[in-house]
């Protein structure tokens, strides 16, 4: 009977936003398909396409380099040994207002991989922004854990952190804002990593943070989240306004913030159906997860007014 791999010590110092079970998966066999890229194996590149396939643009995979012997590469912000890295570079177009900025944001990513045997691989990212507001203030830390769980099983588990590098007074709002624009993408990512490890099967799906499991509210993309958008975009004018110091402009909008924050929460809630078990899906999960970022879209917006009030308050 084979030893059980213990959980990963580093992602109890993150949060956990996935989890799952894959059946008949070794850690060499989830390496090889998912971050060799090809290097020393015989595996298709995944991970540039499956930039390219999200809409990502200027895609640069830079090739594996493999620390010598008796070296290793050490992970920026965990300061754990790795034994390979990559830097990744591209352009996406953003889809929230969640900061300031330009709607296409470059992208920085470098990847740290450490393999031990067959019980565990770390692929570990660093990710920092370039040409937006606040980018300099912060950095963001993924960390995906794939561990044998018995003999023929594999757990994938995906942490996130936010490592401030500055002080700032939107360090909540930038925290939560970047967990609503990750969390899909590494839900993208995995679908895509369990389909090339073919002959996989999904034990569990879950979707960690999100709250009702069982109930999906419909219509989602429609008023609600087209307002939460107007709503965000002229509370970013507000906090221009506060650094320019404009009191007129500044009262005038942040009143018409207020009295639009105030009508969406009085909003009637959308229709709610109840789903089982045995129909949650993979798109289940992804309308699912769309629920959830609303709610966290708007708790963010409540955070961010919050915050709007005591600038002004401290102004005076």
């Amino acid at each position: 009977e084979s030893k059980e791999v213990p959980p990963d010590v580093t992602l109890k110092k993150m949060e956990l936003i996935l989890t799952r079970t894959l059946k008949s998966v070794s850690v060499q066999q989830f390496y090889h398909k998912v971050w060799s890229e090809g290097q020393q194996t015989d595996a298709k590149p995944f991970y540039g396409p499956f930039l390219a396939d999200m809409g990502s643009m200027k895609v640069s995979v830079n090739q594996w380099e493999f620390a010598k012997e008796g070296q290793s590469f050490q992970g920026r912000w965990c300061g754990e040994a790795y034994q390979q890295r990559r830097r990744i570079r591209f352009e996406f177009k953003r889809t929230t207002h969640l900061y300031v900025g330009p709607p296409i944001a470059i992208v920085h990513q470098t990847h740290y991989c450490r393999c031990e045997g067959d019980n565990k691989c770390v692929l570990a990212m660093t990710v920092e922004m370039e040409g937006i507001p606040y980018a300099d203030c912060f950095a963001v830390e993924i960390r995906w854990v794939a561990r044998r769980v018995g003999v023929n099983d594999l757990s994938i588990e995906v942490g996130l952190f936010v490592d401030f590098k500055k002080s700032t007074m939107f360090a909540k709002q930038i925290r939560s804002g970047t967990v609503v624009e990750t969390k899909p993408i590494h839900l993208k990512l995995l679908e895509k990593a369990i389909q090339v490890c073919s002959g996989t099967e999904v034990v569990n799906s879950e979707n960690v943070g999100t709250t009702e499991d069982a109930i999906l509210a419909e219509d989602t993309s429609t008023k609600e989240n087209s307002v939460l958008d107007n709503v965000q975009v002229i509370a970013l004018r507000v906090m221009k306004q506060i650094s320019e110091g404009d009191p007129v402009t500044l009262g005038v909008t942040f009143l018409f913030v207020f009295l639009m924050f105030r009508w969406l929460m009085a909003a009637p809630p959308p229709a709610e159906t109840v789903l089982t078990d045995d129909t949650q899906t993979l798109e289940v999960i992804e309308l699912r997860r769309q629920v959830a970022d609303l709610q966290a879209e708007v708790q963010l917006m409540h955070d961010t007014i919050k915050n709007l009030v005591e600038a002004v308050k401290a102004k005076d």
